[in-house]
């Protein structure tokens, strides 16, 4: 995905959530900050429902309310890193990310492309006795496949 086609989506989705339309769906997720890596799951399942397509996460803002947060205080490797430790065997590919100014303020959401064309992608889920899941996102909801 370039650049400039990541940064047009992100703009477009920002744009609706202002106008108060929904933006989440099976390829795009929106996250007020930075996901724990307990939330590979759901990235899993997203990945894992994709079907090749990239995966967007826009990192900052509040879908509800349209609010931008302030995520410049983590580094993307950093985050990642605590990631993809939770997927078994191969993790998706990190396909791109870039800061995207979302107003004439300077207010950015950071914009994540996840690569879905090794699926299915498995993760690691409990903590005491760990078993395996190849997760499906549908809609809001992420279940064992």
């Amino acid at each position: 995905m370039r650049a400039i086609e990541l940064e047009a989506r992100v703009i477009t989705a920002v744009d609706q959530i202002r106008a108060r339309q929904p933006v989440e769906h099976d390829l795009i997720e929106c996250k007020r900050s930075w996901p724990q890596e307990m939330k590979a799951r759901q990235l899993a399942g997203s990945l894992n429902r994709a079907g090749g397509d990239p995966v967007l996460y826009i990192i900052g803002i509040d879908e509800k309310t349209g609010e931008i947060h302030d995520v410049s205080g983590t580094d993307i490797l950093d985050w990642w890193s605590q990631i993809i430790p939770q997927f078994d065997h191969t993790p998706p590919e990190l396909v791109r990310h870039l800061n995207v100014q979302v107003c004439e303020a300077g207010e950015h959401v950071v914009a994540v492309a996840v690569a879905s064309d090794r699926a299915p992608y498995v993760v690691k889920t409990g903590s005491a006795n760990p078993s395996l899941e190849a997760p499906m996102r549908e809609g809001t909801d992420t279940r064992p496949k």
